[in-house]
């Protein structure tokens, strides 16, 4: 284990504010809601970098983790956590924290995820 490995970051309750009135407002056609979500994220210094089916993404230049807001239920990738966390291995990206919240009986979370780099160049695998 390495020294900052015993200081794990935390979701903090303004992000986990931020992510549950957007959770409650939002639905599938409402940019409203995830407008707002931005302007939260972007006054405590967070700028958005990507989405999927399933998340939002969120980044601070002075932080060494992102922050990922699940807009849809994503059993998949909580199961993927609970693997990361029962299986340990330094191929597995660090998650150090996670916040539930419940939505009319729905499951959502906010996940703090080590910050990655980009690998480039060509890489051939062979098996």
């Amino acid at each position: 284990m390495l020294l900052n490995e015993f200081y794990k970051p935390k979701v903090t309750n303004s992000i986990e504010t931020a992510a549950t009135r957007y959770l409650q407002s939002k639905n599938a056609y409402d940019r409203d809601a995830f407008k707002n979500l931005m302007q939260a994220m972007s006054k405590m210094g967070w700028i958005y970098l990507d989405s999927g089916a399933f998340s939002k993404v969120f980044v601070h230049p002075k932080k060494k983790y992102v922050i990922k807001i699940n807009s849809n239920t994503d059993n998949a990738y909580r199961r993927y956590v609970y693997i990361i966390h029962e299986f340990r291995s330094r191929h597995f990206p660090k998650i150090s924290d996670l916040k539930k919240i419940e939505i009319n009986g729905d499951e959502y979370y906010v996940y703090l995820i080590e910050k990655l780099q980009k690998i480039t160049g060509p890489f051939i695998l062979e098996l």
